[in-house]
């Protein structure tokens, strides 16, 4: 057994020693990188010719001795692509490492710009050489379009070295609107495009669309792009809308477009009903739009009011018409504004009264009874409220109405409740109720009618499986937590699994 292992030692002594003295111990490898690296630093092409010329030493034509530079300079300066504004100055370095007795040529393109530290050209004064450290700088004042290209530069060295930068410059935008007066007209329900035309600008500018004081028709506060189509308009598209080119020189260039969309009138009334008492001062509001300007007049119980006798006015879009002296029999009344122009007529009517205002409901839609029904309603009154009548019928072609008198609450000051309970209605049926308030001035006229209904188990099941299947959806859209083993304790797992495996192998083994 001893001589067994005697043996292994001296084979694994045998094959130590042949890796140790294996290969070439005069290989490129062991010799530093700098040996290998001289073509980068130097290119001599040169022939000796050791009968002519043992001392290599070259003389011009005056005998002077001439220096022969055998390297080729490194950059120090790195490329650029810059960007400028057009009226900015451009500056491109060249710089080297050592810049010894080569000379640095400025290019741009196939042109010569410069020479050394000179301007080759002297046509262009805005060209100009700064001079640096090893190396030299490029100085081009009020660029303009034309400066933008790649610019190159090069040394005279053995090996031609060059460095080049890219310059783009930027252009300042111009945009002008499509028709050029910016003055738009369509008729109500045409299409119209909004366009503007960029007529300058490097890089192409980004067009965006804004409108004065309000968001655009569809919403958006902004819409980007060269134009915007609205295929059917109306007066809500009637405005003044900008479009901005911008490119990033500086402030947007802006356009202005005015947006005329032409309609009938249309009134918007602050108040259809105006309760007053004896004493009060009244204005009547309307608001018109109209496009073009309609004519205003205004009425009385159908009569019309002569401008000179009554107190009128115009602010905008907004004809008043003030009421003086209320309490007096001929001031109460129907008044009505009416607008004309050559697409039409609008009329709107207000009601002064000091009799009580329309009654405002506060029952629920449907009861809670099969055959009866609460219903409930306050009105607002400056005199006081004796008395209520309560009009209701099924809500059918062909039904008559059923009269009934209600008990008056006074809750607060100048308002009056009232409440009444109908019955022998039919179950699961639609009624529609109206009321009217008398007080000192009589009674007021019936308020609009109000739906309502009996209970309806329909109608309250439904509604409960509704409530009930949204419920379960937001139950089910909660996210779900589940245990889970992590990837760590997953390995670990693995591991001691496997450890046991080999300790049983071994074992079984020995």
């Amino acid at each position: 057994m001893g001589s067994f292992d005697a043996k292994i030692v001296i084979f694994l002594i045998f094959v130590i020693s042949l890796s140790l003295t294996y290969g070439n111990p005069f290989s490129k490898e062991d010799y530093p990188n700098d040996y290998y690296n001289d073509a980068e630093y130097y290119n001599d092409e040169y022939i000796y010719d050791d009968n002519k010329n043992e001392s290599n030493e070259i003389r011009d034509a005056d005998g002077n001795k001439e220096t022969i530079v055998k390297r080729n300079p490194k950059f120090v300066s790195t490329p650029k692509t810059i960007m400028v504004n057009e009226g900015d100055t451009i500056k491109l370095p060249c710089t080297v490492d050592k810049l010894e007795n080569f000379v640095i040529i400025w290019k741009k393109g196939s042109g010569i710009l410069a020479v050394g530290d000179k301007p080759f050209d002297g046509k262009d004064a805005r060209i100009k050489i700064e001079s640096s450290t090893n190396g030299n700088r490029l100085v081009i004042s009020l660029a303009d379009f034309s400066d933008e290209g790649e610019y190159t530069c090069q040394l005279s060295a053995l090996k031609t070295v060059e460095l080049k930068h890219s310059v783009r410059v930027r252009v300042q935008p111009q945009i002008e609107s499509v028709p050029k007066s910016g003055n738009i007209k369509v008729e109500a329900g045409q299409p119209v495009e909004l366009a503007c035309k960029v007529l300058k600008g490097s890089p192409i500018p980004e067009v965006t669309w804004r409108r004065q004081e309000r968001p655009m028709p569809s919403g958006e506060q902004s819409i980007t792009g060269l134009s915007v189509t609205y295929p059917k308009t109306n007066r809500h598209h009637s405005g003044i809308y900008s479009c901005s080119a911008d490119n990033g020189w500086g402030t947007p260039a802006t356009a202005t477009i005015r947006l005329d969309v032409q309609h009938k009138p249309e009134i918007e009334q602050e108040e259809t009903f105006i309760h007053s008492r004896d004493g009060d001062e009244v204005e009547i509001t309307c608001t018109i739009h109209a496009s073009p300007l309609a004519d205003v007049e205004w009425y009385k119980n159908g009569q019309l009011l002569d401008p000179k006798n009554n107190v009128i006015t115009k602010r905008g879009n907004r004809h008043s018409l003030l009421l003086q002296k209320i309490g007096e029999t001929d001031t109460h009344g129907k008044y009505q504004c009416r607008a004309v122009n050559q697409f039409g007529e609008a009329m709107a009517l207000t009601e002064v009264s000091g009799k009580a205002a329309p009654a405002n409901f506060k029952s629920l839609p449907m009861g809670q009874g099969l055959t009866t029904y609460n219903l409930e309603w306050v009105v607002t009154s400056s005199s006081d409220v004796s008395e209520f009548k309560v009009e209701y019928r099924e809500d059918s072609e062909g039904k008559s109405w059923k009269e009934v008198v209600a008990k008056v609450d006074k809750v607060e000051h100048e308002s009056y409740a009232g409440e009444v309970t109908l019955e022998k209605l039919r179950p699961a049926t639609r009624y529609v109720a109206r009321v009217a308030a008398k007080n000192s001035y009589g009674y007021s006229s019936f308020s609009k009618n109000f739906d309502f209904s009996t209970y309806n188990d329909e109608i309250e099941e439904k509604k409960e499986a509704k409530q009930v299947k949204e419920f379960g959806k937001e139950i089910q859209s909660q996210p779900k937590h589940e245990k889970s083993i992590s990837g760590a304790g997953s390995m670990h797992l693995s591991h001691s699994f496997g450890l046991f495996l080999s300790i049983l192998l071994f074992l079984c083994i020995h």
